[in-house]
């Protein structure tokens, strides 16, 4: 009896629920007169995304100053929600609707829910600017979020096609060959990344210790310029390096041993598509080994990501040109919107890119691109979106990096042509020749001073014969192409100073590496056009010369690290200071007698090597009076050869302690540290 009640309980609700949804579904009818289920689907994205994007507008608004973007985000929000309500209730503003976004939407070949998709990730980019802010610490901890949703956003509206057909018509032996590449590239990366170079220059102690404050949250915002006004963004994967693997200079390294790897990779994927499979492995053999690009590979500088975003763009643009895929077209947009928050050199990318597709047009002229453009427009503006609107707010930051060093700031023309007195004319031009020396001829300078041109004399010889091929097929664009990347870094250090700089030349190493294996492919061109038989043992023969190369310029790299060519004397013996130091546990105070020379805190690899010191500038003679808590707390003495006359003084003032003495290759003094031993009643 109970049961059978239960049942009739059970049906009278099941009866009262389904009148109430027939009384919905005759009123939504009612409501929404010949309405499609495309036009309900684009209304309900409307309503969703404009109340998405004015929360957002209300939640920055809340924490940001920058009114302007805010306001208009809410009245983008509340004009996409208004809409979407209209068109879900009245079958004219559907059908406009579905006009307004049917346009776009068959211009780039794409659904008009992706239309939308756009406009909410450009709307999301757009607060991630303001949800960053202008200062250390971001007004939202989200804008990184918030930008990166914004870009996948992008993406999924300009997506077309399948990714699984385009990765199944990749040939098996690709395949192979990228995993194998991928491997040696590596292997010559990362093995005793810490120790190869031991020097740790004063340029990778900043960048470590900018990425630290990012991991200790002493910044967070990711949006506005880091250290040396390089953009902050470029300094989170060192960050996220140290998370893994604490505050080291193995973890700040990483990052550009990665960058270096990929380079090798994305020049495979260019050759093989331009020149073919031989060409792809010589070329990319050359670089996974060539001491230029090793050397940048190893250390924490992040120069060595550009030669990846420029050859991840050109492999990108020629296949998109050729095969009109969306997945390239919008990797073309990745590479050059992601290469702008990177060293200064991936400023050239935009004008690059321009010029590559007017050539291939000019060459090579295809239908149907145009969407596929106009989506690698879209995919680079998302994502530099915030930094170029941080740049519009502070022009004079886009422009620091090239003052510091460029010969067109300041009186540096004019001096140099009262010295020498050279014309403007005839500087420019040594610039240029010192410039195009240090491929072939001249030593390249900088950071890396290995005494040698960029090239050892095997590879120079191809590289000039490689130059008379890509002149002779200058009509061709894959030569083009290769002729016009040259330019770029070569003009670069040009107009900089200390020509040829190795820093501002380092985007040509990839381009330099294709253009080595030109001849070896020529030659193997030749034997396969006479038919013989030899055309797959020439090929195996031309990569082991390769490989041979590829031996030399590593053993040429380690001789040019034990001679001490990266960096400088003063970097070396800042960081076996800072090792030593490092060992002596935490709540250590340095006293640190360096001057004239240095200071503490003049080569910042030391206090970024030495995380548990304090460092304390000292002058000698020492007046004691100002350090009246020395004695009481775990010390040490740091003073350089210089100032050796103050090791008797502090030996006799505090005679509990050890002395450590470091030598140069000839056995002479460079620094004594005067460990402190602390008393028992302290």
């Amino acid at each position: 009896m109970g049961i059978s009640e239960s049942a009739d309980g059970d049906a009278g609700i099941h009866d009262f629920i389904d009148s109430l949804e027939g009384d919905m579904t005759e009123n939504h009818d009612q409501n929404h007169p010949e309405r499609g289920s495309s036009a309900s689907l684009e209304s309900t994205l409307l309503m969703i995304g404009g109340l998405l994007i004015v929360f957002l507008g209300q939640y920055l608004a809340q924490l940001s100053p920058h009114k302007l973007i805010t306001t208009t985000l809410l009245a983008v929000g509340a004009f996409g929600f208004l809409i979407g309500v209209l068109a879900s209730n009245s079958a004219a503003t559907a059908t406009m609707l579905q006009k307004s976004l049917g346009k776009p939407a068959s211009r780039l070949g794409v659904s008009k829910g992706q239309v939308l998709l756009l406009i909410f990730g450009f709307s999301l980019s757009l607060a991630s600017r303001a949800a960053a802010g202008n200062s250390l610490q971001a007004h939202s901890p989200w804008h990184v979020l918030i930008w990166i949703v914004g870009c996948l956003a992008v993406l999924a509206g300009c997506w077309r096609g399948s990714l699984k057909e385009s990765m199944r018509d990749i040939d098996r032996r690709d395949w192979i060959l990228v995993g194998v590449l991928a491997a040696v590239a590596l292997a010559a990366r990362l093995i005793q990344l810490d120790q190869v170079p031991y020097t740790v220059s004063g340029d990778e102690g900043s960048v470590g210790l900018m990425a630290w404050d990012y991991e200790t949250s002493v910044r967070n915002n990711y949006f506005i310029m880091g250290w040396f006004s390089f953009p902050a963004l470029q300094f989170w994967p060192a960050s996220l390096m140290q998370e893994i693997f604490g505050r080291s200079v193995l973890a700040m390294r990483i990052p550009s041993a990665i960058g270096g790897a990929l380079s090798v990779l994305a020049v495979y994927w260019s050759a093989r598509l331009m020149f073919g499979r031989l060409t792809g492995v010589i070329a990319a053999l050359f670089l996974a080994f060539f001491h230029y690009h090793l050397l940048f590979s190893r250390i924490a500088l992040t120069n060595v990501w550009d030669g990846f975003f420029l050859m991840l763009m050109i492999v990108s643009l020629w296949s998109a040109w050729q095969e009109n895929r969306r997945l390239a077209f919008l990797s073309a947009g990745l590479a050059i919107g992601l290469g702008q928050f990177f060293y200064t050199t991936a400023h050239l990318l935009p004008a690059y890119a321009l010029l590559w597709l007017l050539i291939l047009y000019k060459s090579r002229p295809k239908t149907g691109r145009l969407p596929g453009i106009t989506c690698t427009i879209l995919v680079t503006a998302v994502v530099v979106l915030p930094l170029a609107l941080f740049y519009f707010q502070n022009p004079n930051e886009l422009s620091a990096p090239l003052n510091r060093v460029s010969i067109l700031k300041g009186d540096w023309i004019r001096d140099t042509s009262l010295t020498t007195g050279d014309s403007v004319f005839m500087i420019f031009a040594k610039q240029f020749w010192q410039t195009i020396q240090g491929f072939t001829a001249s030593p390249i300078l900088g950071v890396y001073s290995p005494g040698r041109p960029m090239l050892l004399v095997l590879p120079a010889t191809l590289f000039i014969a490689g130059l008379i091929l890509t002149l002779l097929r200058i009509k061709q664009p894959q030569y083009n192409i290769l002729l016009i990347a040259l330019v770029g870094p070569v003009l670069a250090s040009t107009f900089s100073v200390g020509p040829p700089n190795a820093q501002r030349l380092l985007l040509a190493a990839p381009i330099v590496a294709i253009v080595i294996a030109l001849p070896l492919q020529e030659i193997h061109q030749q034997i396969n056009a006479a038919r013989t038989q030899y055309h797959s043992i020439y090929a195996a023969a031309a990569i082991v010369f390769m490989l041979l190369i590829g031996y030399f310029e590593v053993r040429f790299f380690q001789q040019a690290m034990a001679e001490g060519r990266y960096s400088d004397s003063k970097s070396r013996i800042a960081r076996e200071i800072g090792e030593t130091l490092r060992q002596q546990g935490k709540d250590l105070a340095v006293y640190f007698l360096g001057q004239p020379v240095m200071g503490y805190n003049t080569l910042p690899c030391l206090p970024y090597i030495a995380a548990n010191a304090t460092g304390h500038d000292m002058s000698w003679p020492i007046d004691w009076t100002q350090y009246p808590e020395l004695g009481g707390s775990p010390a040490a003495f740091v003073i350089l050869a210089q100032n050796a006359e103050a090791l008797p003084e502090i030996e006799g003032k505090f005679p509990l302690g050890t002395t450590i003495v470091g030598r140069d290759e000839s056995g002479q003094p460079t620094y004594y540290i005067r460990l402190l031993q602390t008393s028992p009643d302290n």
